[in-house]
């Protein structure tokens, strides 16, 4: 996955045909992207999702760019969504489960700033969910990602897209969202602040780079 600006650079310099677009690839020395766009119809699907607004590709204007910017060759090549499109002021927000969680005021002052927020979502959203209006609980931009399937890579994903992120509960070295937030901070996917109360957990990724957040 990670060739996929050389594929697209190949594809953009010579716009071969959708025939010619393996043999494109072969001469730029992607013999395996070459490779699987002659398996089944692959290609022939991809440009049918394009059309019909179901996927958002790099080159697409709705594509976060941050993701560009922050990741590089390792933000995703496509990514599959509903809904108008990904909004471009995220904030990310985490928390442990039983943990203390921010209170709607923090959401309604962050919409109101025009921002949506990702993270601290419901499970039955899927992952990569975007809220967007919290006084319209169905109003949503699903993001969805073969490597959305691993938590992981998915935590990676919205930490990158969003401008800053929150931390409001978290276990000290443990959990998810601990692991997630030390490797944002070490990988500067964006800005992670903590909130009050300060526990041992939130001050040690204080002294890993994290700041206290102040509304």
């Amino acid at each position: 996955m990670r060739a996929w600006p050389r594929v697209e650079s190949c594809l953009r310099t010579q716009i071969p045909t959708f025939d010619a677009a393996p043999d494109a690839l072969r001469n730029g020395g992607l013999f395996h992207e070459a490779l699987a766009l002659e398996i089944g119809h692959s290609l022939e699907w991809g440009a049918e999702m394009v059309l019909q607004g179901q996927c958002l590709t790099a080159s697409h204007r709705l594509y976060p760019q941050k993701w560009l910017r922050t990741l590089g060759s390792q933000a995703p090549p496509a990514f599959s969504r509903a809904g108008e499109g990904p909004p471009q002021r995220i904030v990310a927000i985490y928390a442990e489960p039983g943990l203390h969680v921010p209170n709607p005021d923090l959401l309604r002052s962050l919409h109101d700033a025009g921002y949506a927020w990702t993270g601290l979502v419901p499970e039955t959203l899927g992952p990569l969910s975007i809220v967007s209006k919290p006084s319209h609980p169905a109003s949503r931009e699903v993001w969805t990602l073969p490597a959305a399937r691993f938590p992981a890579v998915a935590r990676s994903l919205e930490f990158a897209a969003a401008e800053y992120a929150i931390v409001a509960g978290v276990h000290f070295r443990t959990g998810p969202v601990w692991t997630a937030a030390v490797d944002a901070l070490r990988r500067r996917l964006a800005p992670v602040f903590v909130t009050a109360p300060l526990t041992p957990a939130s001050k040690a990724l204080i002294a890993l780079g994290a700041k206290p957040y102040s509304p």
